[in-house]
């Protein structure tokens, strides 16, 4: 054979998922201080490394990333250009898919709500935000805080208030989902 390739029905494709595995543990235990400093300093590159661990790493690693991607550990929101450095380098759908989390993994849900809220904030990213296609899981978030908890559902609706004030399209899908809109674009659970 080559160097390196194997025959077709060889135990490769084990013995590559079991070295990723083990190279993404070797990331997780010893490059993730470094790689979240880096990213709450705004680095761009190390983005790439940081959306690859997002959607592979252990829950905790995930979270820990997306908090300091998205600076949902209590950064300025939308600054500068690093909102859409952050959509750019493919962060977005990995952060939609987190809102569908089970509660069980409250944390994941949360630092996905908060990355979220983070991106809509900006007005670089919430046009990508819009068209995220969230309405329907953000507003389920909003209506039963059960879902995800109270804190959830308050970032769900956060994110739903942007949408609905920088398009009157976002504003009537919201309304769709069961949720009131006011003329500035507010949005309020029904009473």
């Amino acid at each position: 054979t080559l160097q390196g390739v194997q025959p077709a029905g060889s135990n490769s494709s084990a013995e590559e998922a079991q070295e990723r595995s083990a190279c993404i543990g070797r990331w997780q235990s010893t490059g993730l201080p470094n790689l979240c400093s880096r990213l709450r300093r705004r680095e761009v590159k190390a983005l790439p490394v940081a959306t690859v661990l997002l959607e592979l790493g252990a829950m905790e690693v995930r979270v820990q990333l997306a908090e300091a991607m998205t600076g949902s550990d209590g950064s300025e929101l939308g600054q500068g250009q690093w909102p859409a450095a952050v959509i750019s380098a493919g962060a977005l759908p990995i952060l939609v898919s987190m809102l569908h989390a089970q509660k069980s993994e409250g944390k994941i849900l949360h630092a996905g709500a908060a990355a979220l809220r983070y991106l809509a904030g900006s007005s670089q990213s919430l046009p990508a935000v819009s068209e995220a296609g969230l309405i329907p899981r953000l507003a389920s978030l909003t209506l039963d805080a059960r879902l995800g908890g109270e804190d959830v559902s308050y970032l769900a609706l956060t994110v739903l208030n942007y949408l609905a004030k920088a398009s009157e399209e976002d504003a009537e899908a919201i309304r769709k989902q069961g949720l009131t809109v006011d003329s500035v674009g507010r949005v309020k659970k029904r009473r």
